[in-house]
């Protein structure tokens, strides 16, 4: 495809809205010279910022890619990020192949300059120059090393180091369709003496426009369309930077008051179901409080009735100690009289048996005087014998009953309820007694 096939497209009004980034609409005006769907290369020495005041980034967007060359650190950084399809190099560009050149840092950094002279004259300015050696190259040799034969626009920004950067290219084998060049001093309208034109017609190019701070040059094949030269106007479909995003904020903004406002219904809507919780914690609260004041009544009653019952309780235990005191001497009393009549029971059946066993003795004699007696007489003797093996076996029976007797005697007093009914015995004696 030739320059005037690619290029001769565009036409007043067909160019669809697009976002002007650049400083002076350098991008409107090359929006004229291609059509919307084309896609080209380009080459931007002296890049700067990859966005802001940027004429090359509205083709970025529209899918261009290229060589963006910035040997400031901190711009070429931020084309690393931001320009990842391009080519981003950190050098200087001038017509010789030395190894290093003096580039001076100037803030704001699209100030800087490999022009020492401009360089001093920003200093004088007092604006701190600070001088850095860096890589140098010729866009020739960049342009051999990409081994890029088709360059649609080469932009040239490099604050009075133009002509070494032209003067650096080989114009026999890399060719841009359109040459952009910054033609005054910085922050100046006063047009820079220099002798570009005239190396610019040499070699082949046209200059067809002036736009207050670039040239704009056209290789000589490159048609030159009617309307290239008009002030940007409303028909180029274009809109400024800070427009677009004024508006992006907008609507950015609107969609955020959508939003709040969606969060305002329903904080609204959780504000009226909070005030409904609330109202219900309150009448809770109520009848929790109504509540608590029952409790702090009943509370009060039963520790009224608490105090009674331990005073109760403690002149109950007075009365009892009392009784204590009392039941002492009785309970003394009763088991003097309980021992005292065992005693007196324990002598009857001694007695008894001291009366059995002379009841025993005297049978035991009268026995000896019956078998004296039943000597002589054998049937009376047997009878006796008989008589005497029967008082033996009852005096035994006596004594076993006897021993048995005090045995128990023994068991009754050792055991534990003899201990404990004593004083029910005692008082069961008393009651007899009193009612007797």
């Amino acid at each position: 495809m030739t320059h005037s096939e690619r290029l001769g497209r565009a036409a007043v009004g067909e160019q669809a809205s697009f976002t002007s980034y650049s400083r002076n609409c350098e991008d409107v005006i090359l929006h004229r010279l291609f059509p919307r769907e084309y896609i080209g290369f380009y080459v931007d020495v002296g890049a700067g910022h990859p966005r802001f005041e940027n004429d090359l980034y509205a083709f970025y967007r529209r899918g261009w890619s290229g060589i963006n060359i910035e040997p400031n650190e901190t711009l070429f950084a931020l084309l690393q990020q931001m320009r990842p399809r391009d080519l981003n190099l950190a050098v200087a560009v001038s017509d010789t192949r030395d190894d290093r050149v003096t580039y001076y840092e100037v803030e704001p950094a699209e100030l800087s300059t490999c022009d020492e002279a401009q360089a001093r004259a920003h200093a004088a300015r007092g604006r701190a120059a600070r001088p850095r050696a860096v890589p140098v190259a010729t866009l020739a040799a960049i342009l051999e090393d990409t081994d890029r034969r088709q360059i649609d626009v080469l932009k040239v920004d490099v604050e009075g180091f133009e002509e070494k950067v032209l003067g650096g290219n080989d114009w026999q084998r890399f060719r841009p369709s359109v040459v952009l060049v910054e033609a005054t001093y910085p922050e100046s309208r006063q047009r820079r003496p220099t002798k570009i034109r005239g190396f610019m017609e040499q070699r082949g190019y046209r200059h067809v426009h002036f736009d207050g701070l670039n040239d704009f040059y056209l290789e000589h094949l490159v048609p030159v369309p009617d309307d290239l030269t008009l002030p940007p106007n409303v028909f180029d479909g274009y809109v400024p930077a800070e427009i677009a995003d004024l508006r992006e904020q907008v609507r950015t903004l609107q969609d955020d008051l959508t939003a709040a406002e969606s969060r305002l219904c329903a904080l609204r809507e959780d504000a009226s179901a909070s005030a409904a919780e609330m109202e219900e914690a309150l009448r809770a609260a109520e009848t929790l409080a109504a509540e608590n004041r029952r409790l702090g009544h009943q509370a009060t009653h039963l520790a009224a009735e608490n105090r009674r019952l331990q005073s109760a309780a403690g002149q109950m235990r007075t009365e009892l100690l009392a009784m204590n005191r009392l039941l002492e001497p009785m309970h003394a009393w009763t088991e003097r009289m309980g021992t005292q009549r065992l005693e007196s029971e324990a002598g009857t059946l001694r007695a008894e048996c001291t009366a059995m066993r002379a009841r025993l003795e005297a049978q035991e004699r009268e026995t000896a005087e019956i078998r004296i007696r039943l000597a002589d007489t054998s049937a009376e003797a047997a009878h006796l014998r008989t008589d005497h093996q029967r008082q033996q076996a009852e005096i035994a029976r006596r004594d076993t009953e006897l021993h048995e007797t005090h045995r128990r005697l023994r068991a009754v007093h050792a055991s534990r309820s003899w201990l404990v009914t004593r004083p029910l015995r005692v008082a069961a004696r008393l009651v007899r007694r009193l009612t007797g």
